[in-house]
């Protein structure tokens, strides 16, 4: 009903207000990518924590032993993502300490591509008819071209807009109830928006 409210409300076509609750759904799908948000100051938050979690990575591996590179034994302990906080990082060192710059370098690494599963889902969004899906940070931006698609199916009078994400890592990064409560987020942002316009459009407010 809200739909079509708004679609003779505004002089969009049914199609036009389809596509802008499929770039809500989008939107949300990329802020329920852990760690949840999207603002700048979330990115901020995030690049801090892949160098600690860098960091603790390494120290775990020279404390323990662990043999590799900063890249291989970081990847090692991760779990979804995550370096856990709980690994032996005090002791004597077991190990060749593994190189300052290696660790710097991991660092830099892992911060360029922090977003890039959030951007994957801004790109599918965008892709739905190519408009730009506003308020999203650089840190998300900067992935934003790529990594998402978008295709639209016709169904009698409406359509169904599915959204990939083509990242192999999403399914475990962001299982099946994250992505349904992304979606009945998407629902709820876009029927209040669309909710304001109607209400304005009548003068109620």
């Amino acid at each position: 009903m809200r739909l079509s409210e708004f679609s003779k409300g505004t002089g969009k076509t049914l199609q036009e207000t389809m596509n802008i609750l499929g770039r809500s759904c989008a939107r949300e799908l990329a802020v329920m990518v852990p760690p949840y948000g999207i603002s700048a100051k979330h990115g901020a938050t995030f690049q801090k924590s892949i160098a600690k979690q860098v960091g603790r990575a390494i120290m775990a591996a020279n404390v323990q032993g662990t043999e590799g590179s900063a890249s291989s034994v970081h990847e090692r302990v991760r779990k979804r993502g995550q370096v856990p906080k709980d690994l032996k990082t005090k002791g004597k060192f077991k190990r060749e300490p593994i190189r300052i710059g290696d660790k710097v370098d991991l660092i830099r690494k892992k911060q360029a591509a922090a977003g890039t599963a959030k951007g994957a889902w801004i790109a599918a969004g965008e892709a739905i008819d190519g408009k730009r899906i506003q308020g999203i940070s650089k840190w998300i931006r900067r992935h934003a071209k790529k990594n998402g698609a978008a295709s639209i199916k016709s169904e009698g009078i409406g359509s169904t807009i599915f959204l990939e994400n083509k990242l192999p890592f999403i399914n475990a990064l962001q299982p099946k109830g994250i992505v349904e409560m992304a979606l009945k987020r998407g629902y709820a942002r876009n029927f209040r928006y669309m909710t304001i316009v109607v209400k304005k459009i009548r003068g109620e407010i």
